[in-house]
């Protein structure tokens, strides 16, 4: 059985990273020039998965445009946690 869609949570609003994260949401932290979130993506796409969804909260805007930059070789839809979370 091969698992074709996956959840990114990157909502949270990493405090246990600040300072760090008071500009930037954690998935967008670079770690040797890639971001959290790039380098999950490329896995989840390296064991086949078709389908990201990941849903996104603080500072969701800087997540979005980061995606829409990128091109990727799966389907992704990011759910903005509009709410508390």
């Amino acid at each position: 059985m091969k698992i074709k869609r996956a959840i990114i949570l990157g909502a949270g609003f990493g405090k246990r990273m600040h300072p760090i994260t008071k500009k930037i949401p954690k998935p967008l932290v670079k770690i040797k020039n890639k971001t959290i979130l790039e380098n999950s993506i490329n896995f989840l796409i390296s064991i086949g998965v078709e389908h990201i969804i990941i849903n996104t909260h603080y500072l969701q805007n800087q997540i979005y445009n980061f995606l829409k930059n990128k091109k990727f070789s799966c389907k992704i839809d990011l759910v903005y946690e509009k709410k508390k979370i």
